[in-house]
């Protein structure tokens, strides 16, 4: 199930971090008005660091001048600790304690059959706070590796299309994920002997808000 906060923060989120990808199993859970009210201050905190994000100078320019404005890391941290917080308070409403997340044993199995999708925002914080780590380069080999079989896989639906033309929300890019998630490859970030992800603080959001059944 997908735990989804108020229509008006994903949205900007969406806009920020990029689309995310819903596959066949996925049923979005709809947050009850009595639980969003109760919810509404982490909702609030969610949509000030989004819109403090969207703000800074030079965020839309990061892709040519490769400089992250200063207070990004923060504003990312301030985001996924509101954003925590509002799925605990959910989760704890709901009933939903006992459901286990991906990244921590027993819920790990997303992280073998469901491509998560990364936004470029959710990427550099993830990349500042790994590439000090001693497996990093063989982990960023492995990312690459599994990127390029993803990139063949959504180029098979597209075929005769100019790849630099594949919109992300296409079929095409929906379907080759897909068929991306049926090969079981496991996440770089999982640690399979231990069950559990390497990386849980800065996680994706997409598997912060995932909670497989």
């Amino acid at each position: 199930m997908l735990l989804q906060p108020a229509a008006i923060v994903f949205d900007r989120l969406r806009f920020l971090l990029g689309g995310g990808l819903r596959l066949p199993q996925d049923q979005t859970t709809r947050i009850p008005r009595r639980i969003r009210k109760k919810a509404q201050v982490h909702i609030d905190e969610m949509q000030k660091a989004v819109d403090e994000l969207g703000s800074l100078p030079g965020i839309a320019d990061v892709g040519e001048t490769k400089v992250l404005p200063k207070g990004f890391h923060k504003l990312v941290d301030q985001l996924s600790e509101a954003y925590d917080a509002y799925v605990e308070l959910v989760r704890e409403e709901m009933g939903l304690q006992e459901v286990k997340r991906p990244g921590e044993p027993g819920g790990c199995g997303p992280c073998t059959t469901v491509p998560f999708g990364v936004g470029g925002i959710e990427a550099l914080h993830i990349y500042r706070k790994v590439r000090t780590r001693k497996d990093f380069p063989k982990i960023a080999n492995r990312v690459g590796k599994l990127g390029e079989q993803q990139f063949a896989d959504i180029q098979a639906h597209a075929q005769g299309q100019d790849a630099a033309q594949i919109r992300g929300g296409s079929k095409a890019v929906q379907q080759g994920r897909i068929d991306f998630a049926k090969r079981g490859e496991a996440c770089p970030f999982l640690d399979e002997g231990a069950q559990r992800c390497t990386i849980w603080e800065h996680r994706p959001f997409s598997c912060r808000m995932h909670h497989p059944k």
